[in-house]
């Protein structure tokens, strides 16, 4: 029962969590633009749902992460966006985080997203530093490739129709 407790209320979060997510007006400073997602594995007699949260403003990148690196395990990250690009669009966001949960640690972390025409190229990488010890340090990488029409692309939350591409 409790299982299905939390699942809705993240169904609810999420949900909620898409009208709250902000494009930047470029008339005005950078407003702060929150984010939440969640990944969803079923096992046989098992689930599990992994929310990841995410704040961005200008420059500053934070994120918090739940069941990601381990079950049971909280992550929080600081990190810093460097964007730009017109018809070429990067985000590069180097950051640092720590970890507390089943693995106690601190890990250096990257994310990188390209958009080219509704071409995306996404990837995540971290090295975890297991403060119980050197045998539960590792390395993870995520990486995604995709492509959106260019009139229906969603870019950082924005539909690509209008940041003009």
């Amino acid at each position: 029962m409790k299982k299905n407790a939390c699942f809705w209320l993240l169904i609810l979060a999420f949900t909620a969590s898409e009208g709250y997510s902000q494009g930047k007006d470029t008339l005005s400073r950078s407003r702060w633009r929150h984010e939440m997602e969640a990944s969803f594995y079923i096992f046989s007699g098992d689930f599990l749902i992994l929310p990841v949260y995410h704040v961005n403003k200008g420059w500053l990148h934070l994120e918090a992460r739940y069941n990601y690196e381990e079950e049971n395990t909280f992550s929080a990250w600081f990190g810093y966006n460097f964007t730009g690009g017109n018809k070429f669009q990067y985000t590069i966001t180097p950051m640092a985080g720590g970890i507390a949960g089943n693995i106690m640690g601190i890990a250096p972390g990257l994310e990188l997203t390209f958009n080219f025409y509704g071409f995306e190229f996404y990837s995540e990488s971290e090295f975890v530093f297991d403060l119980n010890g050197r045998e539960g340090d590792f390395f993870y990488t995520w990486t995604d490739f995709s492509y959106s029409p260019p009139g229906l692309a969603l870019v950082r939350g924005e539909r690509t129709a209008d940041k003009g591409i």
